[in-house]
């Protein structure tokens, strides 16, 4: 995956999911671990669809936090520069950073072993 970088404050961050990006998350949602921030992103868009679906509250400050952890996992100083709702304002301000945000995301999650499934052979019938 390559970096994704955001302008918050006049400033370019690079984005940084995985581990550090959800350990980030549950602190700032004082949540106990990686399952319960993932059930609370899938909760924030759950019936969200299309492009014409109005973002709410909820949606707009769960990405804000998702950028804002992401950032602060590739530059813990940057704590100290940026807020959470700096980083809603730098994807206010430029929509497309919400679906690199996503997209980054999406990437990042683990990929389990996907093993193909055989499928059942049929029996040949004896004569």
């Amino acid at each position: 995956m390559k970096n994704q970088v955001i302008t918050i404050k006049d400033q370019k961050f690079t984005l940084k999911f995985g581990y550090g990006a959800l350990r980030a998350l549950g602190m700032l949602w004082k949540v106990p671990g990686p399952t319960q921030v993932g059930n609370r992103i899938s909760k924030a868009f759950e019936g969200f669809s299309g492009k014409n679906a109005e973002l709410g509250f909820e949606q707009i400050d769960v990405i804000g936090a998702m950028v804002y952890s992401s950032v602060v996992a590739a530059d813990s100083e940057a704590a100290q520069k940026i807020t959470p709702d700096d980083a809603v304002q730098a994807v206010l301000d430029n929509p497309d950073n919400m679906t690199d945000v996503l997209n980054a995301y999406v990437e990042a999650l683990p990929q389990g072993n996907v093993v193909e499934k055989k499928k059942p052979q049929k029996k040949s019938k004896k004569k």
